[in-house]
């Protein structure tokens, strides 16, 4: 069965193209994106960015999509641009895992924010 976990990850308009660079060296992550996502916003608050998010996934670092993934993040955090500043600004990611305790955030994007809640 392994542990799941739910995941979100925006994208600006002006880092997209170096996500779907990435993506195109991995069909599978590819797929995951465009195919396997929960949800999925192509023209995420109609500024041409994409958020994706997907309920109930193995987040393994050991599977060649989420490491494509990854690298797309690890491109944007050590990036920058004259003109338009610290690229880790052009995405957000979060990911909840089972535990507790086991919260990653990555990015700076204005999209989305963690919360955890007791509802009743």
């Amino acid at each position: 069965m392994g542990y799941r976990s739910e995941v979100a990850l925006a994208v600006s308009a002006k880092a997209l193209p170096h996500l779907m660079a990435k993506l195109a060296t991995c069909e599978k992550a590819l797929n995951m994106v465009f195919n396997d996502a929960s949800h999925l916003d192509t023209n995420y608050r109609g500024e041409g960015a994409l958020m994706v998010m997907w309920d109930y996934l193995k987040w393994y670092d050991s599977y060649e999509e989420i490491k494509c993934i990854e690298s797309f993040m690890d491109t944007m955090d050590n990036l920058t641009s004259d003109i338009d500043g610290d690229c880790d600004e052009e995405y957000r990611f979060c990911r909840i895992g089972e535990n507790m305790d086991d919260i990653e955030e990555r990015g700076y994007l204005e999209s989305f924010n963690l919360h955890r809640t007791i509802v009743f």
